[in-house]
């Protein structure tokens, strides 16, 4: 026994050798060469540069990170989309060549990347990253897939032209290539030992770099990979990501299956700001009262259908409290667009600095909810000083008569203690519907924030619909389950 294994060894390592002989010849006759030119000591100099330079080039490519950067967060989004993208920008900062090794790596990536979206919708909650369907999930690969596909034309289009064909051919040809390219290398060292070492060291050079070049590749795809995962998963914990349509077209949709409502309009702020008359000056003339919403107690919802807006719904709000009270932040939060009416000529802006302070708790407690677009409205303008005067159209944003520079000077105040751009308030006079000034400044206004305002509504119709919706497919998931059975029972 002893002998044979011996003997196995002795071959082995023979075979070794001639195998690495190819490889040796050429560094050992190179630095012979080089110990009788009297250039060794230079040759071990310029490689140990050489290698410090690839070094340095390597810890700047580690530094710089992949270059990937994440969508930037829409203002009015949800606490927990904000979190989650800012977990996803330092995941995205700390992937690493490695990450993408195998499949358990990659797998172990994705996983970090649901975590990372799943845990700021549902914080604490065990196995957050699987809360969701089975149709859901297929969607979500859907979508991501599309997403990838979009991500590497953009940002690595090289791979485009590489069939996955094409690697495994070309290293199944390279495996019986290298013997012969190493006894090529041996023979050439006889020939041209100057011109053998030259190429040696070029190629040693990019045989350095290679790994550096491949690493930052590495580091793109896999911030690609967290970047997609993580946009996919955004919609689908918040509710965006539909599975199929309604004609049951294999497909996906970005469209939640939410049939649409009015636009929900609440008017806040202290009482005798004047948020009746800015009803009555939106909707030009006096409007009754309609019942196409249930409102809590002091709340009261009026219809109007704007050309431009669409169906609203102005819910007029009972006056700011002293301390804004949980009944009155929960009705003015889940509005779609919030108007704060402030009265020009008056100086207490206390309550509507604690109310508005008291508002934005709400919206950072509701990790979930799209914080929805807020406009000012400030009303009796006309009382502003000289307080006799009237005589409009006037110019808010240049005009250099005194009851603009005033105009100016209080919307510049209370946008600063609202914690509002000034642009976001707007200067009215709606005193009757027949003399309002400057509604058609307001609705300008309004339109701009109507997409910002078309998410929150959607994002609200899903919250409050979704029990009544996953009722119905349950109770349309029962006649399937029985015929299953009865298949079953047959067989």
């Amino acid at each position: 026994m002893t002998l044979r294994g011996g003997v196995y060894w002795w071959r082995e390592g023979l075979l070794a050798f001639a195998w690495l002989l190819p490889l040796l010849v050429p560094y050992g006759a190179g630095l012979w060469w080089l110990y009788q030119e009297n250039a060794l000591l230079a040759w071990m100099g310029a490689m140990a540069g050489i290698s410090l330079i690839l070094w340095g080039i390597g810890r700047l490519s580690r530094r710089r990170g992949s270059g990937v950067v994440m969508q930037a967060t829409d203002i009015n989004a949800a606490e927990a989309e904000r979190r989650a993208r800012e977990g996803l920008s330092e995941l995205m900062e700390s992937v690493r060549a490695e990450d993408l090794a195998n499949t358990r790596t990659v797998e172990r990536l994705v996983r970090e990347s649901l975590v990372c979206v799943a845990s700021a919708w549902h914080p604490g909650r065990k196995r957050a990253e699987l809360r969701f369907t089975v149709p859901e999930g297929l969607a979500l690969l859907e979508h991501l897939a599309g997403r990838l596909q979009i991500a590497i034309h953009e940002d690595l289009p090289a791979l485009e032209q590489v069939k996955i064909s094409h690697v495994v051919g070309v290293q199944d040809h390279l495996r019986p290539a290298r013997s012969l390219w190493n006894l090529y290398r041996a023979g050439r060292f006889l020939f041209n030992p100057v011109g053998a070492t030259v190429v040696e060291l070029r190629r040693g050079v990019l045989q350095a770099m290679t790994p550096l070049l491949m690493d930052s590749m590495k580091r793109t795809a896999g911030a690609l990979l967290v970047r997609e995962v993580g946009e996919a998963a955004i919609l689908l914990y918040s509710g965006r990501l539909s599975t199929v349509n309604r004609d049951h077209h294999q497909r996906m949709r970005t469209a939640p299956e939410v049939e649409t409502g009015p636009l929900l309009v609440m008017l806040a702020g202290q009482a005798n700001s004047g948020k009746s008359s800015v009803i009555n000056a939106l909707s030009g003339r006096d409007r009754a009262v309609t019942h196409s919403l249930p409102c809590a107690e002091g709340f009261q919802a009026y219809a109007l259908e704007e050309e431009t807006a669409g169906e609203l719904l102005l819910v007029d709000s009972p006056g700011l409290p002293a301390v804004a009270d949980k009944t009155w932040l929960r009705e003015v939060s889940r509005a779609d667009v919030i108007l704060w009416v402030a009265a020009a000529h008056r100086a207490d802006r206390q309550r509507d600095e604690e109310g508005m302070r008291a508002l934005h708790k709400v919206f950072e407690q509701a990790v979930r909810r799209r914080r929805p677009p807020i406009l000012g409205v400030l009303t009796h303008v006309d009382r502003l000083d000289p307080a006799r005067e009237w005589d409009p159209p006037y110019d808010v944003e240049r005009g250099e008569r005194q009851k603009e520079q005033n105009m100016r000077t209080v919307r510049a105040d209370l946008a600063e203690k609202l914690n509002l751009s000034p642009d976001a308030l707007v200067c009215m006079m709606t005193e009757s519907p027949d003399t309002a000034w400057n509604v058609a400044e307001f609705w300008k206004r309004l339109y701009q924030e109507l997409p910002a305002a078309g998410q929150s509504r959607l994002e609200r119709l899903i919250h409050h619909r979704s029990h009544v919706r996953g009722l119905r497919k349950a109770a349309r998931t029962v006649p399937g389950i029985v015929r299953q059975a009865r298949r079953l029972l047959k067989k």
